[in-house]
């Protein structure tokens, strides 16, 4: 009966360790990715759509060139004041559009109306980021100093 008593107790403790370093890993911040890539230029344009019943909206850019060997990048988000897109992904040095790698340049677009849920870790960011899910599952954020207001675009 104590053995059986035992080994529930140490069961029951193996599972409550797993579930607290499980909920820390995901709650810690995203790590400053600044070495792993340098932004070149990121612009913002804003879109008036020609038709009354459309809503303007607001395009991102960035360009950038990826400089890390060791953090794969899946996926790549921004993240400014109160809002959360994510991005299309252009290899600009390469004609192939396979997975980033070091020296590559890439231009990243943001996409209108995302779906991706922010993770906890990110929305602690307060600086205007980009942000970097990589293949490990770990957040990296670069932070964008300068964003280049172009001028708004009028669609007919």
């Amino acid at each position: 009966m104590n053995l059986k008593k035992i080994l529930l107790l140490g069961s029951f403790f193996v599972v409550a360790s797993n579930f607290s370093v499980a909920q820390t890993t995901e709650n810690k911040l995203a790590a400053h990715g600044a070495k792993s890539a340098v932004i070149l230029n990121a612009t913002s344009e804003r879109i008036n759509p020609g038709r009354k019943e459309s809503d303007p909206y607001t395009t991102y850019q960035f360009k950038m060139v990826w400089r890390s060997t060791t953090k794969k990048p899946v996926s790549f988000f921004w993240k400014g004041q109160e809002m959360w897109k994510a991005c299309d992904v252009k290899i600009l040095s390469r004609h192939k559009d396979e997975q980033v790698k070091k020296g590559d340049t890439i231009l990243l677009t943001t996409i209108p109306n995302g779906k991706f849920p922010m993770p906890e870790s990110v929305a602690k960011l307060n600086t205007p980021s980009i942000v970097v899910k990589t293949i490990n599952n770990d957040w990296l954020y670069i932070p964008v100093k300068k964003l280049t207001k172009k001028a708004s675009v009028n669609m007919p």
